[in-house]
């Protein structure tokens, strides 16, 4: 060595107030692995890790010294992972600062210990304990997989009678109102038919065909001549079929309903369901068969009952060929499917006191306006 020549030493510098590396360069030779005994302090240089993932060598390094490979060891060690650098400087007087000649990085954390407890570990902890007590809760009966509290089976049959009750009871209004509508609708194509030739039919009524249906977007396409009308389905209490006649009622250019007077349409597949959650424009269903549904509103008749909506409410989802096209709220059924039901045969028993006029008139339905 020649003389007055500085001793240099090698460290791992884990902090970055102990050391200068202002005027270092990059050392390849520095390069090493180490497990320093008295701190259990693991340290690679990244040249030695490159393009591997760090779990993987957090893995490697538990299991060469024994450890499982568990969550709580890995967190353990993530807790103390820092990226550190292992520098080569000249020896330091007592409180001068290393200014470091040459360095290389490294990646060095801690083994596993007791008596040592970091930030992620700790909540690790914390989700275990709040889990272990949803547990102790479900097996003690008292609430249920959604947090809610249980319903007892002598509240559940009470809710089954009251729903029967309430069922049976709108069976009966059904049966009379369809048996009272089918006495006024009685011949009243020919009635129709007649008020049409004769401009009879009060003007908000507007003379459609069906063109077209959407069950994705939960409409039907209605034309008159070249006018087209989106009715929602929202509207509807059956399905109808392409090509089939039906007055709109139209007021300000908004259609407030509909009535096809000539074929039934097809029931709708119904279904109860609860409401699990509600956000913004969408909501969260479990039907009767436990299988979740996310509804989104798609016209402004839907966005009105989806503001009722609250978590637990119960709903009737109508279906058609596997399709969610309409909900409605339990408590909104009978006021809805009876308010239509009256307008409609309102509307025909006005058409069936004008049947006389001329029954073999024919409507228009040939594509003029």
């Amino acid at each position: 060595m020649a003389f007055g020549a500085k001793k240099t030493t090698e460290q791992l510098i884990l902090e970055s107030d102990q050391a200068d590396l202002s005027k270092a360069g990059y050392a390849p030779d520095l390069s090493y692995t180490a497990l320093d005994e008295e701190s259990d302090t693991f340290t690679v240089t990244v040249d030695r890790v490159h393009f591997r993932q760090p779990l993987e060598v957090v893995l490697a390094v538990l299991e060469a010294n024994g450890y499982a490979a568990n969550f709580e060891n890995l967190l353990s060690c993530f807790d103390t992972m820092v990226h550190s650098v292992r520098i080569r400087a000249n020896e330091r007087s007592s409180g001068d600062l290393l200014s470091a000649r040459s360095f290389i990085p490294c990646i060095s954390f801690q083994l596993p210990s007791k008596n040592k407890v970091g930030f992620l570990l700790k909540k690790f902890y914390a989700e275990i304990e709040a889990y272990e007590l949803d547990i102790a809760r479900l097996r003690a009966g008292e609430q249920d997989e959604a947090g809610n509290k249980k319903q007892t089976r002598e509240q559940m049959k009470r809710d089954l009678e009251r729903l029967q009750n309430e069922n049976a009871r709108l069976q009966a209004n059904i049966a009379r109102l369809t048996e009272q509508l089918a006495h006024a609708m009685k011949s009243q194509a020919h009635v129709t038919k007649a008020l049409e030739s004769n401009n009879i039919i009060p003007p908000q009524l507007k003379p459609v065909l069906v063109r077209e249906i959407s069950l994705q977007e939960r409409t039907i396409t209605l034309k008159a001549g070249r006018t087209s009308y989106v009715l929602p389905i929202f509207f509807l209490q059956t399905m109808p079929k392409i090509g089939d006649p039906c007055f709109l009622n139209i007021k300000d250019d908004q259609i407030i309903d509909a009535y096809f007077y000539e074929n039934p349409g097809v029931e709708f597949q119904k279904d109860m369901a609860e409401v699990l959650h509600v956000e913004g424009d969408s909501c969260k269903l479990r039907d009767s068969q436990r299988q979740i549904h996310i509804w989104t509103v798609k016209n402004p008749q839907e966005a009105e009952v989806f503001t009722r909506l609250r978590r637990g409410s119960k709903v009737i989802l109508s279906s058609m060929d596997g399709v969610l096209v309409k909900l409605s709220l339990v408590v909104d059924q009978s006021t809805g499917y009876w308010t239509h039901i009256v307008q409609e045969k309102q509307t025909t028993f006005q058409l069936e006191m004008e049947r006389k006029s001329d029954p073999d008139a024919l409507p228009n339905f040939d594509g003029k306006d």
